[in-house]
């Protein structure tokens, strides 16, 4: 547009705000310059960034992050042109929205699996709600060109332009490389200081300058810029072709209230200003800290402006105050200031305008009419301007005159310069200490969310492109709660975003810890798909043979990963008590062994007689299979595939493989062998005698290994393996052998067939290619988790480690390949290796026991400073949570903060691990749905049943003392103990029965 017509488009437009009213007349804006970027119709520039917080918030001390920041944004401050305004939104009353929304996909996930785990889910979400706030943190970038290029300001005049008419138009060159360059500073300065970030889009920053005015959800409104859509038809000469941005934001008017007061629809402000600083350094964690003490706590904004110091201004009334100090001690006291000033801005320092704005609100639909809103209202802000009064002594200011010019100054978007509040020159690196700098998650939103300490949720999502693997190790002291921080992850796992069914789950663990998880996901399945969740306690019984010789249908030899699985359990069982390898490089001896037993049974096969399989036999020949005395099992199990009788191709496969007693025989009798291996050992007995005598051995300790396989998982997606009765008992040599060759045989059974890839199709007969190659697809696509608790018990095995190893190198070199996250759990950080210390992409520590322990810590996760003490101050979990270091590695870097693990007391419920509340537990299961007991014992007992029990052993001991409960305690007392336990579960089925018959 020519310059006349754009004079004559902004004198109409002023007079028709003049008489439409004063809502829209702060806002300044009036369309887009790029995608990110807002145009003002005095030709500034306005961008928006949302500032999720800290990565390392404990780790980072906070003068040196203002040192940081001050160093990188004072050089935009120190001449007119560029404003900076920090915006923190605080409030309570929408932490359940908050949280609903970061649980969202989850719940999506558990629908679409089957999984009714909604009503859990919701109890997570109002738990969260009631310890945190929703909390939102804005940056706003102002340029001026007015003020950095007058000259071409003054020769354009206002580039109005579009601006009447919420124009979407390119600024003008030299405003516009200005403006994103002094953006690049910016976010170059809060990426150095650890601060994670992202920009939002223009109609983004719209929509939120209209939700804090008038509470509608950010996402409800979006801004129609020119050129989208129809253009309206004019009435009159006032009336645009585009509804101005102004009047899109301020759609509705707004009006005054007792003076200071604000209705803006149905939401009331009360805005009040900074008028004295603190008279000492603070930060915002000291105002955080009050602002959350109240209960419940004050919704409040807090706008930070950091406007140019003026240079001229502040020198007239340096020079004025100097000359008029005589007159007053408050004047002195300013020249001294200035003098201060002077001298730090000598010295290279930058300085800064800075005044801060609040405003708390309510919604007005909660209270029945507006003088009881309002009454709220005045309490909300006493106690508000209460709590800031505190934060150093501040003083405070009430607004006198516009309120809706005080709620503007509080706004992102609007009154770049602090609007009417007083306003302070400050050092740029001390103003920047009073902005809000909060913990943040690498996660924008997760199936599991965590709390910091102080209340904010900070979600976690396994298996998600935020980290290049999923590695997770989990490290506590007895009782600190790692069973219960393996269960919740693996349940955040199972409702990872995108599911259809449940994901591929193998838990390896010593004792019921993740039967719970198991039972809850069972309890949530409709009861014709509960074989999809499976916990099986794994026993030494030839009833329950697992040969570990088995291979993919129609595979005649092992592949790279099974033959590795192999040469590494068959040596750990060569291996005498004590030693890390077996004897005489035995290991390529096994190796050969192997491989001989699978040709042999390929070249000779096994005989299908009419004992074996007599039912697959029958159906064989009714299908036309040419049976004869020489047939074999191999004949068959093709026939039957090539009729597609894919399940009993497979149970007849497990008698055409090898078994145990043939590698035995193998090594007995192979010549081949003989002639490479006849050399001796240093005890004299033969390297081949030794190995065929403790695989031998072998066969007889571990009954469970003496045949072909009896016992399937079928389809099953969650598996838990209990290793309790089949592990090693004790610290002897023999019981940690014992225990890892459990470990390995579980881990082959549970979560073999997740390491099958592409690459291994070429190794496989053709007939069984295209069969594979759908099972591969299906199973390479697939979320899949393999985890070990109480990995204590076996990492002193090389051979166990060996092949862990390797299971993580693969999955940390190809993790997209396999799709594949590990979880590795213990006691204490020398359980680990340090190839798991060094590929852990995830790592939960959950207390450290002394402070030798928490040395130890430091040194190996790089703890310093607030983190190192905070290892020490870690104690048991309490209703409030357990409490935890983490450290992650993520696309943003390596984020180390400090987490509280809070869940609801259903959750608790459901993954407690605790004698008692197992039994109680269990005991109502058995009569009643899961669910329906999780939620009557969270109702009944939130935080457990051991505090009852107490209670009602010191009731039947006529009040005593509690000590006697040291001296007693159930294991020795144990009819007693039983006996209150069950007059619990009678109390609690008698509630249950009531609800159901209700």
């Amino acid at each position: 547009m020519s310059d006349p017509v754009n004079s004559l488009h902004r004198a109409l437009r002023a007079l028709h705000e003049l008489f439409k009213g004063p809502a829209a007349s702060f806002c300044r804006l009036s369309g887009s310059a790029d995608d990110s970027t807002l145009l003002a119709d005095d030709g500034s520039l306005l961008s928006v960034l949302k500032i999720e917080g800290l990565l390392n918030p404990a780790a980072e001390d906070p003068d040196s992050i203002s040192q940081i920041l001050g160093e990188k944004i004072g050089p935009l401050l120190d001449s007119r042109g560029h404003y900076l305004k920090f915006v923190f939104d605080y409030d309570p009353s929408k932490a359940e929205e908050d949280s609903r929304l970061n649980f969202r996909s989850a719940v999506s996930s558990a629908r679409r699996s089957g999984l009714r785990l909604e009503d859990l889910i919701e109890s997570q979400i109002r738990f969260l709600s009631e310890r945190s706030g929703r909390e939102r943190f804005y940056c706003c970038l102002w340029s001026s060109e007015r003020e950095l290029f007058p000259r071409e300001a003054k020769r354009k005049g206002s580039p109005g332009d579009l601006g009447a008419f919420s124009g979407s138009a390119p600024a003008a060159a030299g405003i516009s490389a200005a403006h994103q360059g002094a953006l690049a500073s910016l976010e170059r300065a809060l990426f150095s200081a650890g601060l994670l970030f992202r920009r939002l889009d223009a109609a983004a920053s719209l929509g939120l300058v209209r939700e804090f005015v008038y509470g509608a959800k950010e996402d409800a409104f979006r801004p129609v810029f020119f050129g989208e859509g129809f253009p309206l038809v004019p009435e009159t000469p006032f009336d645009p072709l585009y509804p101005s941005l102004k009047e899109q934001i301020f759609h509705a008017d707004c009006e005054v209230l007792e003076r200071d007061f604000l209705r803006a629809e149905n939401t009331l402000h009360a805005p009040f200003f900074v008028s004295v600083f603190p008279r000492e350094k603070r930060t915002f964690k000291d105002l955080f800290r009050l602002l959350t003490r109240g209960n419940p706590p004050v919704p409040a904004r807090l706008a930070f402006s950091l406007s140019p110091p003026g240079k001229y201004a502040w020198r007239l009334k340096t020079a004025l105050a100097r000359i008029l100090s005589l007159s007053s001690p408050e004047n002195r006291r300013l020249a001294e200031a200035a003098e201060a000033l002077a001298l730090l801005a000598e010295k290279g320092e930058s300085l800064a305008a800075l005044s801060v704005s609040l405003d708390t609100s309510l919604d007005l639909g909660l209270f029945p009419n507006v003088p009881a809103a309002l009454t709220e209202l005045r309490r909300r802000k006493a106690e508000l301007m209460k709590t800031i009064s505190g934060w150093g002594e501040c003083q405070l200011q009430s607004v006198a005159g516009d309120p809706l010019l005080g709620v503007c100054a509080a706004l992102p978007g609007l009154l770049p310069h602090g609007g009417p509040a007083p306003k302070a020159l400050a050092p740029v690196k001390d103003a920047l200490r009073l902005i809000p700098l909060r913990p943040a998650s690498p996660w924008e939103e997760g199936p599991l969310a965590f709390l910091s300490p102080d209340g904010k949720l900070l979600p976690f999502s396994p298996s998600s492109s935020v980290q290049a693997a999923w590695i997770d190790l989990g490290l506590a002291p007895m009782g600190a709660g790692k069973s219960l921080l393996l269960n919740a992850v693996n349940l955040a796992f199972c409702l990872k975003p995108g599911l259809f069914r449940p994901p591929l789950l193998a838990v390896v663990d010593v004792g019921p810890g993740s039967k719970a998880l198991v039972d809850l996901l069972r309890s949530a399945l409709p009861a014709e798909r509960r074989h999809e969740a499976v916990h099986v306690k794994l026993r030494l019984s030839r009833d329950e043979a697992v040969n570990p010789f088995d291979t993919p249908l129609g595979l005649r030899a092992p592949l790279p990963q099974h033959l590795s699985f192999l040469v590494n359990f068959f040596s750990l069982l060569s291996t005498p008590p004590g030693a890390e390898t077996p004897p005489g490089g035995a290991e390529g001896m096994i190796r050969q062994a192997v491989l001989s037993c699978y040709r042999e049974k390929e070249i000779r096969g096994t005989l299908w007689t009419e004992d074996l399989e007599p039912e697959i036999r029958l159906r064989a020949l009714k299908l036309g299979f040419p049976m004869s005395p020489d047939a074999t099992v191999w004949e068959g199990v093709d026939f039957l595939f090539r009729k597609k009788e894919i399940h009993p191709a497979i149970l007849l496969q497990r008698r055409a493989v090898p078994v145990l007693e043939d590698l035995i025989l193998e090594i007995r009798q192979n010549p081949s062998l003989k002639a490479v291996y006849g050399y001796r050992l240093e005890s004299g007995e033969g390297v081949l005698d030794y190995v065929w005598r403790a695989l031998s051995e072998a066969l007889r300790d571990y009954p469970l290994l003496s045949g072909p396989t009896l016992f399937s998982l079928g389809d099953a997606r969650v598996v838990s393996l209990d290793l309790d009765e089949a592990a090693g008992r004790g610290g002897s040599p023999a019981a940690a052998r014992r225990t890892a060759v459990m470990y390995m045989l579980a881990r082959h059974l549970a979560a073999g067939r997740f390491f099958l890839m592409p690459e291994d199709l070429p190794l496989m007969p053709e007939l069984y290619r295209e069969h594979h190659r759908r099972e591969i697809e299906s199973i390479r696509t697939e979320p899949k988790r393999l985890c070990y608790d109480e990995l204590h018990r076996v990492t002193g095995e090389r051979a166990f480690v060996r092949q862990i190893a390797g299971d993580l190198e693969s999955t940390m070199r190809e993790s997209r390949k396999w799709n594949l996250s590990i979880g590795l759990y213990s006691q204490s950080v020398e359980d680990f290796p340090q190839v798991m210390l060094d590929l852990a992409t995830s790592v939960f520590l959950l207390g450290c026991g002394t402070q030798e322990g928490a040395r130890i810590l430091s040194r190996v996760f790089g703890l310093e400073g607030a983190l190192k003490e905070d290892l020490l101050k870690i104690g048991k979990p309490s209703k409030n949570g357990a409490e935890m270091i983490a450290v992650f590695k993520t696309a943003n870097g390596e984020v180390k903060t400090r987490l509280v693990s809070a869940l609801s007391p259903e959750l608790l419920w459901a993954f407690s691990s605790g004698a008692e509340d197992v039994f109680l537990r269990n005991a109502l299961k058995e009569k009643f749905p899961l669910l329906d007991v999780l939620k009557t014992l969270a109702a009944e007992h939130p935080y457990g049943i051991k505090g009852e029990l107490e209670r009602r052993r010191l009731r039947e001991e006529g009040g005593g003392d509690p000590d006697f409960l040291k001296e007693a305690p159930p294991e020795k007392d144990g009819a007693r103990f039983t006996g209150l336990l069950q007059g619990i579960v009678r109390e609690l089925s008698e509630k249950l029965e009531n609800a159901r018959s209700l």
